[in-house]
């Protein structure tokens, strides 16, 4: 196959990215899976890389581009970048039969990703920060940590020589002791 022949079936927002991203809907939080449509949206609006009616090997323009930096940088601040991995994953396995430059593209892209996931990633309290805002916490910040609350439950997370600790609080009322240790227990077989 030429590289001018690119007739995939499979659309990359339509059947690649809206399955991918539904797959991870338990995962992440429906404002951030909306926020990755969006974007790639925009894109094939802006590259023209659809099925019906674009030219799908206008997919590898999009993989070059700014948006998909920042794409990348957008899903690596919230530590989900296996989302892309996975969408690339999944264009390269539709698209290696018939439109092969795309596939072969976005297989050396995901590789990329195994090489960075390798290098430990230094953490930093501003990037938890923005996380938890993404996420609609109100996070309160203290000096090396932040805490937030949902509902009766208190986190505390400790930022230290780029790695984390956490300490999880949760409020209740008991009748007696044995009830307290009953709960204690449940909570170390987390």
């Amino acid at each position: 196959m030429s590289n001018n022949e690119c007739k995939p079936s499979k659309d990359f927002i339509r059947n690649i990215v809206n399955n991918v991203v539904s797959d991870y809907s338990s995962k992440i939080s429906s404002n951030i899976i909306e926020e990755i449509k969006k974007k790639i949206g925009y894109a094939e609006t802006k590259y023209k890389f659809s099925i019906y009616g674009g030219d799908p090997q206008k997919i590898i323009n999009y993989l070059q581009s700014e948006e998909w930096g920042d794409l990348v940088s957008y899903t690596r601040s919230l530590h989900i970048e296996d989302v892309l991995k996975t969408i690339l994953e999944k264009l390269y396995n539709e698209y290696k039969g018939n439109c092969s430059n795309v596939a072969e593209y976005a297989k050396k892209l995901s590789e990329s990703f195994n090489f960075s996931q390798e290098k430990k990633e230094n953490i930093s309290l501003d990037s938890i920060i923005n996380s938890l805002k993404l996420y609609g916490y109100q996070p309160e910040v203290m000096e090396n940590e932040v805490s937030f609350k949902d509902g009766n439950v208190t986190v505390r997370i400790i930022v230290a020589n780029g790695s984390l600790s956490y300490i999880v609080c949760k409020e209740g009322k008991a009748q007696n002791l044995d009830t307290i240790m009953a709960r204690t227990n449940k909570i170390k077989e987390i």
